[in-house]
């Protein structure tokens, strides 16, 4: 029985398009231990490559309007057909080697999520995979002229049931539904791990000619829209790799290093998975943003960067939650895990020491602007602008 049920929806098996679609799939079938291969979808090809590979070919699947298949189906269909446990959603262009097996084979028990970045590179012919150094060269072509692309090169999921077993009908190839992917981990609190450092995964670059409209359909048409919607609005666009709470190394798992510039964007998508984490995350980005730390050395901050990073999104430990105790406004913690209650007792007098600053300053300008001498300064303004004896704004 495999360990991995791997299914791929591909596109037509022509031309360019379908040279790097069977570069992909030959990868996956070199893979050990073996994963199951399904392909999905009835595009011109798909059955008799299923055939020659020996793979599980489901042809029916459900579609939109349009005719592009729906992601719904697809997830559906596979874990009903898969044997599993473990599933892997791979774009179809993506060539993979066998340290994409070794990371799964590090993965914890129970639900979970892996992604990683792609490698783009110009791959024009067929791979001979017969040849011994076929991977070595590969590998090496990549290093040199490839190029790792950003957090929101998303081309493949590794998950483990019961997660995704109600996916939206996203329309497939088109914009966000990736986003939703890893939005849906998140939200549904299992552990998104991602393994750029430890998988390399191949995205041989084409063109948009297998679709009508091209590129500008594809990335501005109708379908994008409306999975745009499906996901929420562009708020939601930022789930993405570097949303992980955990990293996948040749070594094994290790929580993520956490800067300022990374925790911001999770306090910033937060709240869009945990509203009741609202104000927390607000208050901890002005604080942030207003640079509470500048009586830190660089030491001290990133310890406090990395516990607060782990506490607030890491599963280690114990978890620390929110209560509101009856003010929505000002929520507390409780359940700290020990090694992290020193340092989130630190944020926590800052946080508390900036509130105070700013009501001080608050009442003063309130006293300023209510006070004689104030009211005869905005007079002497006006009489100035009335007499046109300056151009100065009060």
């Amino acid at each position: 029985m495999p360990m991995l049920t791997l299914f791929a929806i591909p596109k037509a098996f022509v031309g360019h398009i379908g040279t790097i679609q069977r570069n992909a799939i030959m990868s996956w079938t070199l893979l050990r231990p073996r994963p199951e291969i399904i392909l999905l979808g009835f595009d011109e090809g798909t059955a008799e490559i299923a055939q020659e590979f020996n793979l599980t070919h489901i042809p029916d699947i459900e579609c939109n309007e349009q005719g592009t298949p729906l992601m719904s189906s697809l997830f559906a269909l596979a874990q009903t057909h898969g044997k599993g446990p473990l599933f892997a959603y791979v774009n179809s262009d993506i060539v993979l080697f066998n340290d994409f097996m070794a990371a799964i084979q590090q993965l914890p028990a129970g639900p979970f999520m892996m992604l990683g970045q792609r490698c783009d590179l110009d791959v024009q012919a067929p791979i001979d995979v017969q040849a011994p150094d076929w991977e070595q060269q590969l590998r090496d072509r990549a290093h040199t002229a490839g190029r790792l692309c950003g957090p929101w090169s998303m081309d493949y999921f590794v998950f483990a049931p019961p997660l995704y077993q109600t996916v939206p009908p996203f329309a497939i190839g088109r914009l966000f539904f990736d986003n939703w992917l890893c939005y849906e981990a998140i939200r549904a609190d299992v552990p998104v791990i991602d393994a750029t450092e430890a998988v390399l995964a191949i995205h041989q670059n084409h063109d948009y000619a297998h679709y009508a409209q091209g590129y500008e359909g594809i990335w501005k048409g109708q379908e994008g829209n409306n999975n745009l919607k499906l996901l929420g609005g562009m708020d939601y666009n930022c789930f993405q790799i570097n949303c992980a709470n955990w990293t996948m190394t040749t070594a094994g798992l290790k929580p993520p290093d956490w800067t300022t510039a990374r925790l911001k964007r999770c306090l910033e998508m937060l709240p869009l998975v945990r509203p009741e984490f609202g104000s927390w995350a607000a208050l901890l980005n002005y604080l942030l943003d207003h640079r509470f730390y500048s009586d830190l050395d660089e030491a001290q901050m990133t310890k406090i960067l990395q516990n607060l990073g782990e506490a607030l999104f890491s599963q280690r430990d114990r978890w620390f939650a929110l209560s509101l105790d009856g003010d929505a406004e000002a929520p507390s913690i409780y359940l700290l895990p020990p090694s992290k209650r020193d340092e989130l007792e630190r944020l926590k007098l800052h946080v508390h020491h900036t509130q105070a600053t700013i009501e001080q300053l608050t009442n003063r300008l309130a006293a300023i602007e209510t006070s004689k001498f104030w009211q005869l300064r905005k007079l002497w303004f006006r009489l100035k602008r009335s007499l046109k004896l300056t151009q100065e704004v009060p």
